[in-house]
């Protein structure tokens, strides 16, 4: 919701691709919380992180997919260019 939000206010060309990024980011904010409270040896806290790492390694393939994308239209572009383009 953050990259359609951003999106809206003309911030971003991909919320999609910021969506990705922003998912990619739960394990590693997850795992140090439920450490420092405590609860990463319990039931709970191990289904979190288990939870977290799929959703983890699944936004690693969105973000691989995502990429070859832009990478395959881009075709005699230079990618970079294309992801620094501004928006029309």
């Amino acid at each position: 919701m953050v990259g359609y939000a951003l999106d809206a206010a003309g911030q971003v060309r991909s919320p999609l691709f910021v969506e990705i990024v922003l998912a990619a980011t739960a394990l590693g904010l997850v795992a140090p919380i439920l450490k420092d409270e405590g609860l990463s040896e319990g039931e709970f806290g191990q289904l979190v992180l288990a939870a977290a790492t799929i959703a983890d390694f699944g936004t690693v393939i969105l973000l691989s997919l995502v990429l070859a994308t832009w990478i395959i239209r881009s075709e005699n572009k230079g990618f970079c260019e294309d992801l620094t383009r501004s928006r029309r």
